[in-house]
């Protein structure tokens, strides 16, 4: 009889485990794993912005690489705006205003360039941990650990496996950063 109650427990366990991940698209472990990577991410993200502002940066080059459909992915954001998508320019920022890039003429995307300023990104990147949870899209984001800008983000939606969503992430890269000293 205890054999029959202990394997009852365990068949009721396994469906309630498969019924949640079905349902939220994350399992119950995932759903820890993912706690504590945020809380990670929330911890460097401070300590970048700390490093970035430290620094007193306002003029600076860097290139933005952006991921696939990223038009799509980001207008709700803002960072799709009048047909420029974007997929890597070299930005030149003075003042921390943008400045230049090697792409589209400054005019057709500014709205788009001014949002990849540094100052934006970790703008940016704190709002999506703010909106997120254990439940939700898989985060990942590096800095750079001499002045603390965005070097990775990289936002994977949670799918679950009853619903709809949009699987395909949102990528931004961030490299080749060159201060630019004054005149």
């Amino acid at each position: 009889m205890l054999k029959k109650i202990s394997l009852a427990i365990t068949l009721l366990l396994v469906l309630v485990y498969v019924g949640f991940t079905c349902r939220f698209g994350v399992s119950p472990i995932g759903v820890l794993a993912n706690n504590a990577t945020l809380q990670q991410n929330r911890r460097e993200l401070f300590a970048a912005r700390q490093t970035w502002e430290s620094h007193q940066i306002t003029s600076y080059r860097i290139r933005a690489q952006i991921g696939d459909r990223i038009g799509r992915l980001m207008e709700g954001h803002g960072i799709y705006h009048g047909g420029c998508i974007l997929v890597e320019e070299l930005l030149t920022i003075r003042d921390g205003i943008v400045v230049s890039s090697d792409v589209y003429p400054l005019y057709d995307c500014y709205s788009v360039y001014a949002q990849l300023t540094v100052d934006r990104m970790l703008e940016y990147v704190s709002k999506e941990l703010e909106e997120s949870t254990a439940f939700g899209a898989s985060l990942t984001i590096e800095f750079d650990p001499e002045y603390g800008y965005v070097t990775r983000f990289i936002r994977r939606s949670t799918c679950p496996l009853l619903g709809e969503c949009d699987s395909h992430p949102t990528l931004f890269s961030f490299s080749d950063f060159e201060i630019i000293h004054p005149p």
